[in-house]
Order: structure tokens, then C-alpha cells, then sequence
């Protein structure tokens, strides 16, 4: 009864909010984990200048070279791991739209179907009165 249906859309209702929640919470850690990656690379990035610059001050220390190339590497890699969940989290929000969007067309499917069904019960139900 009505009692019940209210309780599925009350159900329903904080289901739906969870869910909201939980995605905003993801989106909220992805810009946090996005903000740390480009902050490692404008510190590495930092360093290998910081250690360019002793070089040309003539410091000509292998561990200072070998700094330089751990930390060009780092900011490198710091780069492309950037792009790559940029890609990732574009890939993962078109799949969720391309989701929504399938949901949208089976709802209009399902409307045309119960359309359909409808006018063809009324119609059977005209067809019989008049008999």
C-alpha cells in the first residue's frame, strides 16, 4: 500500500544520497591526490635547478649528478602518472555519462512499451465493447 511505497522512495531517497556523497568524496580525494603529484614535481623540479646551479658553480660531485638524474626522473615521473589519472578520471566520468545516458534511453523505452501497451489494451477493450 501506500504506506510501503513510501518507505521504497524514503529508502530509495537516502540510497541515492549515500551514493552522491560517496562520489563527491572520491572527486574531493582525486583534485587532493592531483595537488600532491604537482607539488612533488615543482619539488623535484626545484632540486634538479638547485642542483644545476652547484654544477655550474663547479661542483663536480657524482652524487650531485646522480641527485640531478633521480630527481629529472622523479619530476618525469611525477608528469606522466598526472596524465595518466587525468585519463583515467576523464575515462571513469564519460563511462558514468555514457551510463546515465543508457539509463535515460531504457527509460524511454520502457515509457513507449507501457505507451504501446496501453493503447493496444484500449483499443482491444473498444474492439469488445462493441461486440
Amino acid at each position: 500500500g501506500p504506506v510501503l511505497m513510501g518507505w521504497v522512495f524514503q529508502m530509495w531517497k537516502e540510497i541515492s544520497q549515500g551514493i552522491k556523497y560517496l562520489e563527491q568524496e572520491r572527486a574531493t580525494e582525486v583534485k587532493l591526490e592531483e595537488m600532491r603529484r604537482q607539488h612533488e614535481m615543482q619539488v623535484a623540479r626545484k632540486k634538479e635547478i638547485e642542483f644545476g646551479t652547484l654544477m655550474a658553480f663547479g661542483m663536480k660531485d657524482d652524487r650531485l649528478l646522480v641527485f640531478q638524474c633521480f630527481e629529472a626522473w622523479k619530476a618525469y615521473f611525477e608528469k606522466i602518472k598526472l596524465e595518466w589519472e587525468h585519463k583515467v578520471n576523464q575515462k571513469q566520468v564519460l563511462n558514468e555519462y555514457a551510463d546515465f545516458m543508457l539509463v535515460q534511453q531504457f527509460h524511454k523505452d520502457a515509457e513507449s512499451l507501457i505507451t504501446a501497451t496501453f493503447m493496444e489494451w484500449h483499443r482491444e477493450a473498444l474492439i469488445l465493447k462493441h461486440e
